[in-house]
């Protein structure tokens, strides 16, 4: 634990608990500047897409968080596509990727779904995900598909050789679908599909821009899986009160914390290609977060190290969700 905590420390210096205040107070102040441009133009990216997330149009979205990962998905994209040769080109190809992420993957993990019209949804996805033209002449089990299909479409027209990895992408997901309902499967089964989704996650996006060099492929497959393996440490509560099984659930139930995944996670990002070493700070922030935001599955010795190093005194994802429907309520009132 102690190597590990050091490894973070490298990227991450102690906050006081006066100074994690003052970084509140300017967050969620009326005066607020940082990130607002960002939040901002993710809502003006977003709105076309509102009546089938269904925001404003008398229903609310799938996910209760889908728009607070949503804007880290799509900006942690952009963070990686600035690694590359004239990635401003690239800017609206990762936001048909973002939209297609948020309808696929909340869409397969919604619970409230009935069962059997999401066995038939995903059949009808294992259709289009070949072919997304052929919505035109199916009787679609849900009109949300079509969407689908539409968004995916114009990104492998764009991006043809994005193609085959999100296949590969697709197929993980619903082998994690059939994994996760399962309670009794061993660690490694857990853990492998989670850095399989993460994996192909990221190279999707190095087939974005265009970059077929086997380092590049190797690392942003690692960053995907440090990725997947953070979202399943922050959604363990939710995904264990809903019958979903992932390796941080299964940590929780047989280890009663996730201080085991937690060091893994941060020996990854101690060992992320210097190439986007900006991601060490990124996952590192993340990191030290997730111990206070869900004290109750760590240890109180690991605790006692992280604290220290987070900035946010408050539910972060909360707060962005706010902040976004504030934005795009203040929108529409114009």
């Amino acid at each position: 634990m102690d190597e590990a905590c050091d490894l973070v420390r490298k990227w991450l210096p102690p906050i006081t608990d006066s100074d994690k205040i003052t970084m509140l107070n300017i967050i969620t102040g009326p005066k607020n500047s940082i990130g607002i441009f960002f939040i901002r133009k993710y809502t003006e990216m977003i709105q076309p897409y509102l009546k089938v997330l269904g925001i404003f149009e008398g229903g609310i979205p799938r996910e209760d968080d889908c728009l607070a990962s949503g804007i880290i998905f799509f900006y942690g994209c952009f963070f990686y596509i600035m690694h590359f040769p004239n990635w401003g080109s690239h800017i609206k190809n990762i936001f048909l990727y973002n939209i297609l992420y948020i309808l696929v993957d909340h869409y397969i993990d919604d619970i409230n779904l009935d069962p059997l019209v999401k066995e038939n949804s995903v059949a009808q996805m294992f259709v289009l995900v070949f072919d997304p033209t052929a919505h035109e002449t199916m009787i679609l089990n849900d009109p949300i598909l079509k969407i689908i299909a539409i968004v995916y479409h114009q990104l492998i027209t764009n991006c043809p050789k994005t193609k085959d990895l999100i296949i590969k992408l697709f197929q993980s997901e619903i082998e994690g679908l059939t994994i996760q309902k399962d309670p009794n499967l061993p660690r490694d089964k857990y853990y492998n599909i989670a850095t399989k989704k993460g994996g192909f996650t990221m190279q999707v996006l190095q087939s974005i821009v265009g970059d077929d060099d086997p380092e590049i492929a190797a690392a942003s497959y690692q960053l995907g899986e440090i990725m997947q393996k953070i979202d399943d440490s922050l959604d363990v509560i939710s995904d264990r009160t809903n019958g979903i099984h992932t390796i941080a659930t299964w940590d929780l139930k047989c280890k009663n914390n996730l201080d085991e995944l937690w060091i893994d996670i941060v020996k990854q990002i101690g060992s992320i290609s210097p190439r986007f070493t900006v991601f060490k700070i990124l996952y590192s922030v993340f990191a030290v977060y997730i111990p206070d935001r869900l004290p109750e599955n760590y240890s109180a010795e690991l605790k006692s190290k992280t604290s220290p190093l987070n900035l946010f005194t408050c539910d972060g994802a909360s707060l962005l969700v706010k902040t976004i429907m504030d934005e795009l309520e203040s929108s529409f009132l114009q």
